[in-house]
């Protein structure tokens, strides 16, 4: 992962929805895969009395990348399918901005905390106002200009699926926030896995593995390395604050990588979990 793209598994190419969470056990979500398997893409549901503001999908931000004055594009992909018949897709109407209504195309919200000056939640709608289409995706920009505020918090957040109606499944891919200016931040967190491997821009974190007489300390690598860990069993340090370390399998196919799997992240102190 680089600054260049900073949504994590954006396009479900893995045939999961890992590095995104739910907001709440009412949100259903699956991973559709088209006829020919050349693309997948992610479904959500939600599963309630009435279209709602609490039940999303989210992913945390890397904060290090937002720096003031930058510029990114945020962009996907969208359908609506009808939840009683998913074969048949349903439209919206680009114009309507009622949140309870169920004529609302889909938004996005950008959320940030632990900021410098307020904290923000703001409900970002498409950029461009064409007709919804109900043949093919309907694609979603929003230009995102990075202010000091922005740039000043330790929390930053994207999440989808608020307000989607309940009569209504979402289709979602290619989720991104894409440079639009070329500057980055002086640490910027690449990640190149060749193999089994643990990532993350953590400076310090101790990770130990045990074994009967033996104990091994293992740390994670600095920013833009990485550190491969040999098959078996070991106990992870969490991540210390303002830092997240992340476990990535490589599988290999004739000495290249064909995927790259996350399996667990740690991050500001908080447990492992899986991804």
């Amino acid at each position: 992962k680089t600054c260049n793209q900073i949504v994590v598994n954006p396009s479900f190419d893995d045939g999961s929805t890992s590095y995104w969470y739910r907001s709440s056990t009412s949100v259903d979500t699956t991973v559709w895969q088209n006829d020919d398997a050349t693309n997948y893409a992610m479904t959500f549901k939600y599963n309630g009395s009435s279209s709602t503001s609490r039940s999303y999908l989210k992913q945390r931000l890397d904060h290090r990348c937002f720096v003031d004055g930058q510029e990114f594009v945020l962009s996907a992909k969208f359908q609506l399918l009808n939840a009683a018949d998913p074969t048949e897709t349903l439209s919206c109407d680009p114009s309507e901005d009622s949140s309870s209504s169920a004529d609302l195309c889909p938004v996005l919200y950008f959320e940030g905390e632990l900021c410098d000056g307020d904290n923000f939640n703001v409900r970002l709608e498409n950029q461009q106002q064409v007709p919804w289409d109900t043949t093919d995706f309907n694609v979603f920009q929003y230009d995102i200009f990075v202010d000091a505020n922005i740039a000043s918090c330790k929390k930053l957040q994207l999440e989808v699926g608020r307000y989607v109606h309940v009569d209504r499944i979402l289709v979602v891919d290619d989720i991104m926030i894409t440079q639009k200016t070329t500057f980055a931040p002086t640490a910027n967190p690449t990640f190149s896995p060749t193999k089994p491997l643990t990532t993350g821009p953590t400076p310090k974190p101790a990770i130990t593995t045990y074994a009967p007489t033996t104990s091994v300390t293992i740390k994670c690598p600095p920013p833009s390395e990485y550190t491969p860990v040999d098959a078996g069993s070991a106990i992870f340090s969490i991540a210390g604050d303002d830092s997240l370390c992340t476990i990535t399998k490589v599988i290999l196919k004739d000495g290249a990588v064909e995927k790259v799997l996350p399996m667990a992240r740690s991050y500001d102190f908080n447990d492992w979990e899986v991804s």
